[in-house]
């Protein structure tokens, strides 16, 4: 949109005005057809703004929604004591992620823990750092406790990297043997 000189200096000399008033002024005078987000937006580029009495509220102004209860969202009273979320899931419920593992709630309100990590711990403990539970038949569903083991996660990226996850299942037990011996030797190399 173009606008003369005459119009631009008119804009500026006006500009403290309410961006409305502003335009149905312009309008007016130069017999034009212009919104407010388009005068608002020159004001805006030229760094034109508004005077601050006209956004601000002043000392006695009261807000619009002072008093309404409801309408700004959920507050203390929005629920009632008791009720249940449609939603809510009850402790033991299990989902599965977008990955394709199993997640298992094991405390209210929203404690989600993978579960074939929870079945291990439940047997063995804390999960130890450093380390991470690989399923033996690569079935991410199947979390049997005999189908669970315990690797370092240097021995799964270097399983990984190796490409040996590609292997058929048959071959994965002396795949991760190969690996741990790799790990060692370069362990042993290295000192």
């Amino acid at each position: 949109m173009k606008y003369t000189e005459q119009q631009l200096a008119f804009i500026k000399e006006n500009s403290k005005l309410p961006r409305i008033e502003l335009t149905e002024l312009f309008n007016e005078a130069f017999g034009e057809n212009k919104g407010a987000k388009a005068i608002g937006g020159l004001c805006k580029r030229y760094g034109w703004l508004t005077d601050k009495k006209y956004w601000n509220f002043s000392k006695g102004n009261i807000a619009w929604n002072k008093g309404v209860t409801g309408y700004m969202g959920a507050n203390k009273t929005s629920f009632k004591k008791g009720l249940v979320p449609h939603n809510y899931r009850p402790v033991g419920s299990e989902r599965i992620t977008k990955d394709g593992y199993i997640e298992v709630k094991i405390k209210d309100p929203k404690t989600w823990r993978l579960k074939h990590i929870h079945v291990w711990e439940q047997v063995n403990g804390k999960l130890p750092t450093g380390h991470c539970i690989i399923f033996n038949d690569s079935n991410r569903k199947n979390c049997d406790l005999s189908n669970l083991q315990l690797i370092t996660r240097e021995e799964n990226a270097r399983f990984n990297k190796s490409g040996y996850s590609h292997y058929p299942q048959e071959l994965k037990p002396t795949l991760r043997v190969i690996t741990k011996l790799d790990i060692t030797a370069k362990q042993l190399s290295s000192q």
